[in-house]
């Protein structure tokens, strides 16, 4: 975790292994607009709080954990 001012910032890889999903989700995620960093200094960064506070975040892991459950299931 980085912080700034009054904000806290985590890598990539912090927020790959919060979310438990790959650094190319992530990029997929961007290209989406499901959660967009910052680039800081030449680092990609991502507000912790927009991390944590996505609503659309939320969305897209439930609809991943439902499609997990369909393919368990035929």
């Amino acid at each position: 975790t980085i912080t700034g001012e009054d904000t806290e910032y985590l890598t990539r890889n912090e927020v790959s292994k919060v979310l438990n999903v790959t650094v190319q989700t992530l990029n997929n995620w961007r290209r989406e607009g499901v959660l967009n960093p910052l680039k800081i200094g030449g680092r990609v960064l991502y507000i912790k709080e927009n991390v944590y506070n996505n609503s659309r975040l939320v969305g897209e892991i439930y609809n991943v954990f439902y499609y997990l459950i369909y393919l368990v299931s035929i």
